[in-house]
């Protein structure tokens, strides 16, 4: 959780530094946006779930939701990187009934399996694909993530600093303003 929250601030840091501005947010529209924090709603209430199969349903609902909501937004750049980053959480868990912990990435944080929400396991022989679960170490989080949620969050990180630059249409008549040779330079190339 702690990563994705690192991603969200890097992307606006990013943003800001290249030039965007959160007023540029103002009128940007994304499809299906109810699916966003519904998805968030239902991770959440999967993490405060008591059970085995209950927490599990909620989660892959949340990723579904979640996966909608990147899927509806394709033309945005990043979300393809977010779309893909949850199906690979999902698949995994989904695939082994919960994340699979790496020993050694657990080891190298310095954190013990009960840190992990109810959905994390420590990886057994039963496990598949284990290189998509949670085994690269971020020490200086102190946090264990998985390869899907680094695509996650360069995705985030995309999304964050495409959507606050200037809309494309304003950003060429501000181009056309500081240099007026440019239409001409255009007709000249289309000719």
């Amino acid at each position: 959780m702690r990563f994705t929250l690192i991603a969200v601030g890097v992307g606006f840091a990013l943003a800001l530094v290249l030039g965007g501005r959160f007023g540029n947010l103002r009128g940007r529209t994304l499809r299906l946006w109810f699916l966003l924090p519904l998805g968030l709603a239902l991770q959440i209430a999967a993490v405060g779930s008591a059970g085995h199969t209950w927490p599990f349903v909620l989660a892959l609902s949340g990723f579904a939701c979640l996966f909608g909501f990147a899927v509806a937004n394709l033309a945005v750049t990043g979300f393809w990187m977010i779309a893909l980053g949850l199906f690979l959480n999902a698949f995994t868990i989904g695939l082994n009934h919960g994340m699979p912990i790496g020993n050694k990435a657990l080891a190298h944080t310095g954190n013990n399996a009960s840190v992990y929400p109810v959905l994390h396991h420590v990886q057994r022989s039963s496990d598949r694909l284990l290189i998509l679960g949670d085994v690269v170490p971020i020490s200086p989080i102190g946090e264990v993530v998985t390869f899907g949620d680094l695509i996650l969050g360069v995705g985030i990180a995309d999304v964050i600093v495409h959507l606050m630059r200037p809309a494309r249409r304003k950003r060429d008549e501000e181009d056309e303003e500081e240099n007026p040779l440019l239409p001409l330079l255009d007709d000249v190339v289309h000719a």
